[in-house]
């Protein structure tokens, strides 16, 4: 099931540089 795994690409790849972000921030704040 292609369709899944399209979505699956798409969420890891919409999460990656919120994730980044959030540990930038913690960094600054720490």
């Amino acid at each position: 099931m292609p369709k899944r795994k399209d979505i699956q690409k798409i969420l890891i790849i919409g999460a990656g540089p919120i994730v980044i972000g959030q540990a930038c921030e913690f960094d600054y704040s720490g």
